[in-house]
């Protein structure tokens, strides 16, 4: 489930905005701008919040294999022929592929956010502590797009602990994805 995190948990334009220097691997945290943006394929800053995100160590690993194909680039997701970040729209292409490739029917990017909101409620995180990872303002926010998957009663809160994929699954995900992209 943490996995979802550096996708699921981002809106679509946090993710295609991050910068290297936002990572702190040592930490494991990675810091989400909300007033950065890209527009005509440009990096704009923007008077904004930002929030700090605590990723699993197998994502900081991923982003370690990632950062060391393209090194020189301060965008944490580059376009490989210019390494300039990807459009909103092309990012948008790549993700019709990716889930056409594994024969789903239509996902938006959007449904994976909402995807990893639900799991992370069902893993046991409060709807307050969600908001705030993903970014809402407001806490009610959050309930009111999740309310059919919160729990009516305190006491009827799941008790399972949130799951680590192995480094092996991690590995083969990231290589099917990476194959499905061309990154």
């Amino acid at each position: 489930m943490e996995i979802f995190w550096l996708t699921g948990g981002l809106r679509e334009g946090e993710l295609i905005a991050l910068k290297w220097s936002d990572l702190n691997a040592k930490d494991g945290t990675l810091t989400i701008h909300e007033g950065r943006t890209v527009e005509r394929r440009e990096l704009v800053e923007y008077t904004g919040k930002t929030r700090t995100i605590v990723l699993p160590r197998q994502t900081v690993q991923l982003l370690k294999q990632k950062h060391a194909k393209h090194p020189n680039s301060p965008y944490m997701f580059p376009h490989p022929g210019t390494l300039k970040p990807y459009s909103p729209n092309m990012v948008r292409l790549l993700h019709k592929r990716v889930t056409e490739q594994a024969g789903l029917d239509h996902v938006r990017f959007v449904d994976l956010r909402h995807t990893c909101a639900v799991l992370t409620l069902k893993g046991g995180m409060d709807a307050r502590a969600l908001a705030s990872l993903l970014g809402h303002s407001r806490p009610s926010n959050t309930r009111q797009a999740t309310r059919s998957y919160l729990p009516m009663k305190e006491a009827e809160k799941p008790t399972c602990t949130p799951c680590e994929a192995s480094e092996a699954e991690l590995q083969t995900a990231a290589e099917k994805i990476t194959l499905g992209l061309n990154f």
